[in-house]
This record gives C-alpha cells, structure tokens and sequence, in this order.
C-alpha cells in the first residue's frame, strides 16, 4: 500500500491584538469552520485536529512560529457521521487576554480516533 509516513502540519494566524486603545478585550470567540476528508486508516474512525494559542503581545515573526511557546487548548472531533467534503464549524471563546495578544494555531496529524 501508499503509506505517506507521519505529518505534523502546523497552520499559525498572524498575530492578534487583544487590546482597543491599550484596555484589554473582555472575550474574543473564534470560529472554526473546516472541511473532512475521509480517514484512511480503518472504517468509522473519527478525524481530529488541535487548537494551540501563544499569548504575547510580541509581533516578532520568528516567535510566532516557534512551536514550543504555543499551549494546547482543544482537541476537535469531526463528527463521525459526515462525509468526505462536509463542512463543520467548532467555537471557543477566550476570556484570559491579559497579554495584549495571541497567536492561534491549528495543528493536524492526520491522526483518526
């Protein structure tokens, strides 16, 4: 068979300001609306992804992308009832903003559960 090997494919947003003339935000809600593909390893496996954040209010490029600052917050199940090509949308609010800013990450393994 094809086996393509083990992936850990990060995709990291540009830096968010969570302040408004210095006063920091009370929340920020994020959507995530993402697309399955089926899961290749066994029949009726679920495919997950994970959110991480970075708090900093730092816009240096270089720590934006260094995996090791950023602290996991969510582990995100497909529903195991769509299809291949299904759009589903997760949401999560923030409400510790203290830092002034935040790097979100969304980190896919392909893993299946």
């Amino acid at each position: 068979g094809f086996d393509i090997g083990p992936q850990d494919n990060w995709l990291i947003t540009q830096h968010i300001n969570t302040t408004v003339d210095g006063t920091p935000l009370k929340h920020v809600v994020v959507y995530v609306n993402f697309t399955l593909n089926n899961c290749l390893k066994a029949v009726g496996c679920i495919q997950t992804f994970s959110i991480y954040k970075y708090d900093t209010a730092n816009l240096n490029p270089t720590d934006g992308i260094n995996i090791n600052l950023y602290q996991f917050i969510a582990r995100i199940l497909a529903n195991g009832e769509s299809t291949s090509g299904t759009i589903q949308a997760e949401q999560y609010e923030y409400v510790d903003l203290s830092s002034g800013g935040l790097y979100l990450a969304v980190r896919d393994q392909s893993s299946c559960l």
